[in-house]
């Protein structure tokens, strides 16, 4: 049973960060570039650490996440005037485009996919992948805790 919680998961995760779309560009961006244009947009001061913690990846993960969006010319890197070793990461004009065009798609995505569930349907499933969520944050902190003891 929790293997196919499992899978069930992981392929909703990947039919929803798939688009159907003409344009090469489009096809470039994944889920996890409108997650980290999204992240930097709303966040102040986000360095290269912000973004490895919060996607809960590796610090040479995020690099190349983040090496890959300034190429595109979503992101750009800006150095801290008191410490030059720090930089912060902020979306481009280029990128706040990109970034509502790709939320117009997965917004119009998940729609399309939840319109088969009534309001109550749609409400608990939030209630219940937020339970599912908090406890596997929670797990989560705690093996931290105590690995670093």
């Amino acid at each position: 049973m929790n293997y196919e919680l499992f899978l069930i998961f992981e392929r909703i995760m990947r039919l929803l960060s798939t688009f159907e779309t003409d344009s090469p560009q489009m096809r470039r961006l994944t889920s996890r570039m409108w997650l980290l244009l999204n992240f930097v947009n709303e966040n102040q001061s986000v360095t290269g650490t912000d973004v490895a913690r919060n996607f809960m990846i590796k610090h040479p993960t995020a690099t190349q996440l983040i090496d890959r969006a300034v190429r595109e010319g979503y992101i750009e890197r800006k150095t801290n005037a008191d410490d030059r070793r720090v930089q912060y990461l902020a979306v481009t004009k280029i990128g706040q485009k990109q970034r509502l065009i790709l939320g117009r798609l997965f917004d119009e995505r998940a729609s399309r996919a939840l319109k088969y569930l009534s309001r109550e349907e749609h409400q608990q499933l939030l209630m219940l992948m937020n339970k599912i969520a908090r406890s596997l944050e929670s797990e989560t902190s705690n093996k931290r805790v105590l690995n670093n003891e």
